[in-house]
């Protein structure tokens, strides 16, 4: 955790449901590889402040606040009215004592800390108002677009698309949708914000605009579009994010030891433990809770779903569900261990 980040009040926003995803599960509850998307926001935020973040939820996506209870708190948006009135929702509830507050999307699950760190401390050096990162993206459609001064160095609005003229639709740097705020000044402006006149929707950047009457910096981090700002809106997305994840996770196992003949068909949650020396052959799934042991081989076409299997094992294209393995067992080809079984 940053030195200068502690202290900040980290808001998700999560109150939408996500209709393109066509699912009555909210959007921010669907997986990759094992959690929830929101859980890895959440993670993010309590690594770059230290404290429980607060996330903001409306009455479609309410089981939201049941899945997390006591890993964050909760504020209400009675009315998807936008961003800006879901940041209203969780200042309302928020300490008095707040001095700051990071706004991150509850979709976009693989945002990093450092990133959010280095948000927080561009703002404090500069004594703004508000701070936020804008992308360069090959790809603008349907994002707010970065309006700056002649000479670029200033922020002078954020558009968004459906508002956009079509000289600003030409715009490629887009508006990432995280923010870092002087907490003070937000709970003056955040009621300012006037409704967009196309959409009747509050928008979080026009407090831009309302920085700028005010005399206050309104500064910028500028980031490569590397894919972990981009949000996920339906399912060929949650796919996309899914691959870059699986990568991530599969590397990490491989440098601690771990051998993977074929790494890209190979599928392991986040939330698997492997010890060095395991082997996993292409088409391996392993899933939940699970622990492989030293030295361990998981044939081809295995599932092993919250298991623990022991040291030095073979497992041949088998099925494996909520058991425990022994060390030096040898199980398959075409088993299938049933739940809370033990075997030898």
């Amino acid at each position: 955790m940053s030195q200068t980040s502690q202290g900040v009040l980290p808001v998700i926003l999560a109150a939408g449901l996500g209709t393109r995803m066509k699912s009555r599960k909210p959007k921010v509850l669907h997986e990759l590889c094992g959690r929830p998307m929101l859980a890895f926001v959440l993670d993010a935020a309590r690594e770059v402040s230290g404290r429980r973040p607060l996330v903001v939820y409306s009455p479609a996506t309410a089981v939201i606040a049941e899945a997390f209870a006591g890993q964050a708190d909760f504020a209400a948006q009675a009315e998807t009215l936008g961003t800006a009135d879901a940041v209203r929702a969780a200042m309302a509830v928020a300490p008095e004592e707040v001095g700051e507050v990071l706004v991150l999307s509850g979709d976009v699950p693989l945002v990093q800390a450092d990133l959010l760190a280095e948000l927080v401390d561009l703002r404090r050096a500069r004594n703004a108002a508000m701070a936020l990162v804008a992308v360069h993206s090959f790809d603008p459609e349907g994002l707010g677009r970065v309006v700056r001064s002649n000479d670029g160095g200033q922020v002078l609005r954020i558009v968004e698309q459906k508002d956009a003229t079509p000289d600003e639709l030409d715009i490629e740097e887009i508006n990432a949708g995280v923010y870092a705020f002087d907490a003070a000044w937000l709970r003056r402006r955040i009621g300012d914000i006037k409704p967009s006149p196309v959409s009747g929707e509050f928008y979080l950047p026009e407090l831009v605009s309302l920085a700028r009457e005010d005399r206050r910096p309104v500064v910028s981090l500028e980031v490569e579009d590397d894919g972990t700002l981009t949000g996920i809106n339906d399912r060929s997305q949650l796919a996309a994010a899914e691959l870059e994840l699986r990568m991530i996770v599969n590397e990490r196992h491989m440098l601690a030891g771990v051998t993977m003949i074929d790494p890209i068909r190979t599928y392991v949650d986040v939330t698997v433990e492997l010890a060095r020396d395991v082997v996993l052959e292409p088409g391996v799934v392993l899933r939940g809770t699970t622990r492989i042991g030293e030295g361990t081989r998981v044939g081809a076409g295995s599932q092993i779903i919250d298991t623990v299997v022991g040291r030095d094992c073979v497992i041949s294209a088998s099925v494996l569900e909520e058991s425990e393995v022994e060390d030096g067992a040898r199980i398959g080809p075409f088993s299938h261990l049933r739940p809370k079984s033990k075997h030898r």
